[in-house]
């Protein structure tokens, strides 16, 4: 029962694998799975240049191809429409938290994406469930037929006229008359009103989107064409050019002023603009306009110097309003936004019924005298015309008869050049088939070689578990015995402690390190005595991990016998209060000073000796501790 869920983990392995050769044999296109796909996928459907409907097929995640006919639904759309595959998981929610509300992908099923999405109408019948096909358990034509009804015309991009413009939208007239709304989300990417960006009267290319609004007006965006305001400021404001700019920022003799949104200049102020508040650096405040000249430009630097009072902000547009106007609504004069653009002129109410009926008697004069020529002309027209149909009637004969022969020549050629590829195509065809026929015999022999290594596999897991089971009773078993080994060590050392103390342990083994690694001349310059074992000193080595009992025990024979000062690696100094160097060196009551030594060096939190130097010379060892503890007793 142990092994039945690693098999299902393998089966999915080999599933995993199937489908990725038949990907790479084209028969199967791998969906959208990862988050990073969801997020590409979102970008392109919300980017508002998109001309083109996107139509998205999900699927279940246990799943291996959509239950909808991906390959019948893309030759019924045809080439201009983007179909993508999407498994459910990390790309649909993906989708979800990037997209509106009511235009997600989920389970099995079809969602249809139009142009513009971000200014979709809410009467549009792709909005919420109207543009989601939910599929059945098996693909139905109804479900291909269903999608087909939802995908439109693609958007176009079109010159317009802007005849109306508010603060939150703006109204275009295209050409042929037609009404397209764009909103303010749609017109700029910055923080500005529409009368900022376009003004009436401007000429602009926009992207008309298929989807309509309740009153018959179009939706449509101008963000792709909107100029970025660093390339617009470079191309049409250098060095020289006087522009109203808006305070961001003021600091002690200089200020950051903006240009465009998002280009700022820095400005430095020598000399005030006029009687200000003493508050005021410079005599500008944040938020006013004043006007400056562009004096150098050094990448994204801008310096500044006072400018003339008679100039004005940039614009965003060649020819559209300047940036910093005031907020005003605009429309052009004799023109309904929401209406037909010519209107009919209105009566002269200052012109007499005998003026009226006077101009009416002069123009029909003139309309019988130019009927009275047209008809002589008509008539010189009619008998020329006899002697052109007769000439030309013989002329279309041999024409006719050159066609008839030539069209005879052509079918000829024609008859023999279908022949021949037909006898090409016959070859061909039969090449490919055969082809496919070795390529699906060697997928055959792969998936049987896949097969053979699933039978390894699982047998190689069976032994594996059977190994893992015996060093898991190994590894109880000798936990055992190292419990048994540490409770008889435990009971040594309280027996130990009956006969000889703890202290006079430490001591006989720091005099026969100090023994093992000295000479005769070592201790004839060295007066040896015994150390005093401090209270805690005992405990603290015991609990002490990271270096070893010997190395301790060598190092204290060192201090011990006073020749640790003269040994480098043990940098002996001073313990002192805290770690700065400018810290008093710790002295006890009796008058004992504090040293310590080092028993590892760079090493993390490397360990160190504490000791007392006693007035008599003689070495307590205090404890053993880490090199960020300064504590001693």
């Amino acid at each position: 029962m142990l092994v039945v869920g690693p098999w299902s983990i393998l089966d999915q392995i080999v599933a995993k694998v199937a489908t990725n050769l038949l990907s790479y044999t084209g028969l199967v296109s791998e969906p959208l799975a990862t988050r990073a796909a969801g997020q590409d996928l979102s970008r392109r459907i919300l980017d508002p240049g998109r001309m083109h409907f996107v139509v998205g097929v999900s699927l279940q995640s246990d799943r291996i191809s959509a239950l909808l006919d991906v390959e019948s639904l893309r030759q019924r759309l045809g080439d201009g429409v983007e179909i993508v595959t999407v498994r459910t998981g990390e790309a649909t929610w993906e989708l979800k938290r990037a997209l509106p509300a009511g235009l997600d992908l989920y389970g099995d099923a079809v969602r249809v994406w139009p142009p513009g999405l971000a200014a979709l109408p809410s009467t549009d019948p792709r909005q919420g469930s109207g543009g989601l096909v939910l599929l059945a358990d098996e693909g139905r034509g109804e479900d291909v037929d269903r999608v087909v009804e939802l995908v439109g015309e693609p958007a176009r991009e079109v010159a317009a006229l802007v005849v109306a413009v508010r603060p939150d939208r703006a109204t275009l007239r295209l050409v042929d008359g037609v009404s397209v709304w764009v909103d303010r989300d749609q017109i700029t990417r910055h923080d500005l009103a529409v009368t900022q960006v376009l003004r009436a009267a401007q000429t602009i290319r926009v992207v008309v989107y298929p989807s309509v609004r309740e009153d018959g007006t179009h939706v449509g965006s101008v963000l792709p064409f909107e100029p970025d305001p660093r390339a617009r400021f470079a191309e049409s404001y250098g060095v020289g050019s006087g522009l109203l700019g808006r305070v961001c920022r003021v600091r002690e003799h200089a200020a950051v002023v903006e240009l465009l949104p998002g280009v700022k200049g820095h400005l430095r102020l020598e000399r005030p603009y006029g009687v200000r508040e003493s508050n005021v650096e410079g005599g500008v405040a944040p938020g006013e306009l004043i006007p400056v000249r562009v004096e150098k430009v050094e990448g994204d630097r801008i310096r500044l110097s006072q400018g003339e009072q008679s100039v004005e902000a940039a614009r965003i547009y060649p020819d559209g309003p300047p940036w910093l106007a005031p907020i005003v609504a605009t429309e052009l004069p004799g023109v309904d936004p929401d209406g037909d653009i010519d209107r009919p002129r209105p009566p002269d109410l200052d012109r007499t019924s005998d003026d009226i009926h006077l101009t009416e008697l002069e123009q029909l004069e003139s309309v019988i005298l130019r009927a009275a020529d047209a008809q002589a002309r008509f008539r010189e027209l009619t008998e020329q015309s006899t002697e052109q149909v007769v000439r030309l009637r013989a002329e279309s004969d041999r024409l006719r008869h050159e066609l008839e022969m030539d069209l005879v020549e052509f079918r000829d050629r024609v008859l023999r050049s279908a022949e021949s590829e037909y006898a090409d195509l016959e070859g061909s065809t039969a090449a490919v088939l055969e082809a496919s026929r070795a390529e699906v015999r060697r997928l055959r022999g792969l998936l049987a070689t896949i097969e053979d290594e699933r039978d390894d596999l699982r047998e190689r897991l069976r032994e594996t578990m059977r190994a893992n089971s015996e060093h898991r009773r190994d590894l109880r078993a000798a936990r055992a015995d190292i419990a048994r080994q540490r409770a008889r060590v435990r009971a040594l050392d309280e027996e130990m402690e009956t006969f000889v103390p703890a202290a006079d342990r430490l001591r006989a083994s720091i005099r026969q390190s100090w023994l093992q690694h000295s000479t005769k001349a070592d201790r004839d310059r060295f007066e040896w005595r015994d150390p005093i074992i401090g209270p805690e000193f005992a405990r603290t080595l015991s609990s002490l991990e990271g270096v070893s009992r010997e190395r301790v025990i060598d190092v204290c024979a060192e201090v011990a016998s006073g020749r640790a000062a003269t040994r480098p690696g043990l940098q002996v100094h001073p313990l002192r209060s805290a770690s700065s160097g400018a810290s008093a060196q710790r002295v006890r009551e009796d008058g004992a000073r504090a040293f310590r030594a080092s028993l590892q060096v760079r090493s993390a939190a490397a360990r160190r000796l504490h000791y007392w130097l006693l007035p008599d010379g003689q070495v307590e060892l205090a404890k053993v501790g880490y090199h960020d503890d300064f504590t001693i007793r």
